[in-house]
């Protein structure tokens, strides 16, 4: 295994098409001038707790021949000086540990360039999702060094730093103007969060990310809106209503008084959201049912009004 520990690195170094057998240790180096690791073919490379005072760029890394696994590449606990920062560009990631490292830093210190995450984008560290167990002997060596510091945390602290770690790429991404992909790494950050909320936040939590998926899909409380409006005046057609076209007050009129469907729909809309659209009616005497059924219907007509309107300032923010 290569060891440069602890080395001092003066000048600028071209690692470019190096192939480096087994693991590679850099730990604790301090990187002073440019550093460049292109079309590498590496198994593992450890860049834990390094100085970074200028510019690494990782670019192209590639598993070494005849192993099919992504490259493991550990930018944990990384320090920047002055104009350090990093570059990763046009490699799978998904073999990249970020752990306690802060890559924000008075300005952006990562730019992600053309990384294929997948379609899930998941990091290396998420152990929720790409937990490997110690028993396979073929995979004790990574997870001795990938998992094993993870696991020795406190469930506290590890869903913490996890959420961390994704906020820290939906950021650089955000920084970047990337904002598809910023968005697919604030789910990740948003579900991560979820599993330390206790109680009825948890599931006010849940219901955010299911209903707008936590303010990234307008469409989709739009059309839970729609939903909710379409099944109340689906209720409606069988539990009864008192409304009809005369009623409706400051409304061209329209003989919509024997088409029951339509009658439906609308008095569905105005109990919608309670106090927008009901001074437009008189009041009127319903059964007891309907009653029920239109204050279940405002109220949830409020909360998803609510996060679609959130859900549509989230995107115009951007």
């Amino acid at each position: 295994m290569p060891i440069l520990e602890r080395r001092n690195l003066l000048g600028n170094a071209d690692f470019s098409w190096a192939q480096f057998s087994g693991n590679t240790d850099f730990a604790f180096a301090r990187f002073l001038k440019k550093t460049d690791f292109r079309s590498s073919r590496v198994n593992l490379l450890d860049f834990t707790s390094c100085e970074i005072f200028s510019f690494l760029r990782l670019r192209e890394i590639q598993q070494i021949e005849g192993n099919s696994d992504p490259p493991i590449i550990l930018l944990r606990d990384l320090r920047f000086w002055e104009n350090g920062h990093i570059l990763l560009e046009d490699f799978v990631p998904s073999g990249i540990s970020f752990l306690h490292t802060n890559f924000h830093i008075v300005h952006p210190r990562i730019y992600l360039i053309r990384m294929d995450w997948g379609k899930e984008k998941i990091i290396l560290d998420d152990i929720f999702k790409r937990k490997i167990k110690a028993e396979k002997e073929e995979e004790r060596s990574k997870w001795e060094i990938v998992y094993k510091p993870i696991e020795e945390m406190s469930e506290e602290k590890k869903v913490e730093e996890i959420e961390r770690c994704y906020r820290q790429i939906r950021l650089a991404y955000e920084a970047m103007g990337e904002y598809p992909d910023a968005g697919d790494f604030y789910l990740q950050e948003m579900r991560i969060r979820e599993k330390r909320l206790k109680g009825i936040i948890k599931i006010l939590h849940w219901l955010y990310g299911w209903v707008s998926k936590y303010g990234e899909s307008p469409a989709r409380a739009f059309c839970w809106l729609i939903g909710i409006w379409l099944g109340s005046a689906f209720l409606y057609l069988f539990t009864g209503f008192n409304f009809s076209g005369y009623n409706v007050l400051y409304l061209p009129k329209f003989a919509i008084s024997k088409i029951r469907i339509l009658l439906a729909v609308s008095f569905a809309f105005i109990n919608l959201i309670p106090g927008y659209f009901r001074f437009i009616i008189q009041p009127q005497t319903n059964p007891l049912l309907t009653t029920i059924i239109s204050i279940i219907e405002g109220f949830l007509g409020i909360i998803v009004l609510t996060l679609f309107l959130l859900a549509i300032r989230r995107r115009f923010k951007r």
